[in-house]
C-alpha cells in the first residue's frame, strides 16, 4: 500500500474538491435547466390549450355563419320562385284596361 505524503494528500484534496465542486455546478445547472423547460412545457401547454378553445370557437363561428348562408340561400330560392310565379300569373291575367292617352 503507499505512503502519502502530506504534499500528495493536499494536491489529491484539492484536485477532488476542484472536480466535486465543478460536479456539483453541473448538477445545479442541469436542475435550472429542468425547471425551465418544465416552465416552458407548462406555459406551451396553455398555449395549447387556449388554442384549441379558440379554434373550437372559431368552428362554431364557422357553423352559424354556414347557417346563415343556407338560409340566405333558401330565401333567395323564395324570393326567386315567389317572383317567378307572380310574373307567371301576371302574363296569363286579362290585359288591363289602358289608361287613356
Amino acid at each position: 500500500r503507499k505512503h502519502w505524503s502530506k504534499k500528495e494528500k493536499e494536491e489529491s484534496n484539492s484536485s477532488f474538491n476542484v472536480h466535486f465542486t465543478c460536479l456539483l455546478r453541473d448538477r445545479h445547472m442541469e436542475d435550472d435547466l429542468l425547471v425551465e423547460l418544465l416552465a416552458g412545457m407548462q406555459q406551451l401547454q396553455q398555449t395549447t390549450a387556449s388554442l384549441n378553445k379558440a379554434f373550437g370557437r372559431m368552428l362554431e363561428h364557422n357553423a352559424a355563419v354556414c347557417g346563415l348562408v343556407d338560409s340566405l340561400a333558401a330565401t333567395q330560392e323564395a324570393v326567386v320562385a315567389t317572383a317567378t310565379g307572380r310574373l307567371a300569373t301576371s302574363a296569363q291575367a286579362p290585359a288591363a284596361i289602358a289608361p287613356p292617352s
